[in-house]
């Protein structure tokens, strides 16, 4: 069984079920602090009668904290009423009063939807009350001065408890904005990763699609040349083979992916090459960028061109969006195991990206990379707002003929 916890403007850490018990633990308390110094040893009956009746207002006054949280304005009422028979009866109320001011801070701290005026105005005329019955016993200027004691404690005693429960509320809504810009950051993070699995599957597809297409030309070709020339033969047979083991491994990749399938009949186009870098880098004239390759350019699958090329893609995207008019750096080192890709671009006009706080795009070639095999690792070079993109990609050999 689950246990909630009390809501704001109640206690904070004590559990619903253990209040009432809590709340009377400090009742009983109280009281025998109270009780204690008027139930000395008295010589006399009349003695025992007053300690007796000590003993009945003070669990009067007290008696009450037990219900503070459920009743608040009624257990002040109550006390008040209480400390008011206590000055009647000409009993010495030394201390008591603070179970009121106690109860006064409580009832406003638990008030919920409770208005506070009507809190004021029992605690300013349970005072008044007690004024009243003061006059009993007492002359005016002590009255007054009580009247004026008790009432401004009441009032600060409230206006503090107030200030509490609204600090709490501020904590509280806080709290709830911050969970809920989690939630709707963590949705647009998931929208992000499954639109670009959409759109790396669609392209995945038009690879695959593209290699059955020379499976199936080329086994046509087999089938007419293969007995007059047995050669020509045997090799269109070895491009079917190492075209139809690449598109096993493109067709790997597409299962780890969803697929949109209201873009199943949309007409596949061809998928860009590491030999179309060079014309993404020039197409933007506003982009002062510098393209250099390293080492000899490896024979890869159709798949990691296309990574190659939206990681350049993105990088481009995101440097001209969050730092326009800087210059770009692109990097790309190939070795034989390994195409290593590094983009760094200055400061522009605004930071590359705010508080470091990965947007969709990046999101986007992070899952590009991990379904290609590699890594990555972003973020800002220099506290004026420079950014690096480090990818490192693992050579997959493709074995795609052209016709």
């Amino acid at each position: 069984m689950s246990v909630g916890l009390t809501p704001i403007g109640a206690h904070r850490w004590t559990p619903r079920w253990a209040a009432p018990y809590v709340d009377g633990v400090i009742a009983v308390s109280v009281g025998v602090l109270f009780v204690i110094p008027r139930v000395s040893v008295a010589p006399g009956a009349d003695d025992r009668a007053w300690d007796a009746l000590s003993v009945a207002l003070i669990a009067c006054v007290v008696a009450p904290i037990a219900w503070r949280r459920r009743w608040p304005t009624g257990a002040l009422a109550a006390t008040i009423l209480a400390n008011t028979m206590v000055i009647a009866v000409g009993e010495p109320e030394t201390g008591l009063a603070l179970v009121g001011y106690f109860l006064a801070f409580s009832a406003t701290l638990h008030r919920q939807d409770r208005p506070l005026a009507a809190i004021v105005a029992v605690a300013v005329g349970g005072v008044a009350l007690q004024a009243l019955a003061g006059l009993i016993d007492g002359t005016i200027q002590q009255v007054g001065s009580t009247l004026i004691t008790d009432s401004v404690a009441l009032l600060v005693a409230i206006v503090i408890s107030d200030n509490v429960l609204r600090r709490r509320e501020r904590v509280a809504d806080a709290e709830s904005r911050a969970v809920l810009l989690t939630r709707e950051h963590e949705l647009e993070k998931r929208a992000a990763i499954t639109d670009e699995r959409t759109r790396i599957a669609r392209e995945l597809h038009d690879i695959v699609a593209h290699s059955v297409s020379i499976i199936v030309l080329q086994s046509g070709a087999a089938q007419r040349v293969v007995h007059r020339s047995p050669d020509e033969g045997a090799a269109a047979l070895r491009i079917i083979e190492q075209t139809a083991r690449s598109a096993m491994t493109e067709l790997r990749s597409l299962l780890d992916v969803l697929r949109d399938e209201g873009d199943a009949g949309s007409i596949a186009s061809p998928q860009p090459t590491l030999d179309q870098l060079p014309a993404l880098i020039g197409a933007d004239p506003d982009l002062d960028v510098t393209f250099v390759e390293t080492g000899a350019r490896p024979e890869v699958s159709a798949h990691t061109a296309l990574t190659v090329y939206r990681i350049v893609q993105e990088a481009m995207t995101n440097a001209r969006k969050h730092s326009p008019g800087a210059p770009v750096m692109v990097n790309i080192d190939y070795t034989t195991r390994d195409i290593v890709i590094d983009v760094a671009n200055r400061a522009g006009a605004q930071s590359a990206i705010a508080g470091g706080r990965v947007g969709h795009g990046l999101i986007g070639v992070r899952e590009r990379i991990a379904l290609a095999g590699g890594a990555m690792r972003a973020g800002p070079s220099d506290s004026a707002g420079g950014w690096t993109l480090h990818c490192t990609l693992p050579v997959k050999v493709g074995a795609e003929t052209p016709l």
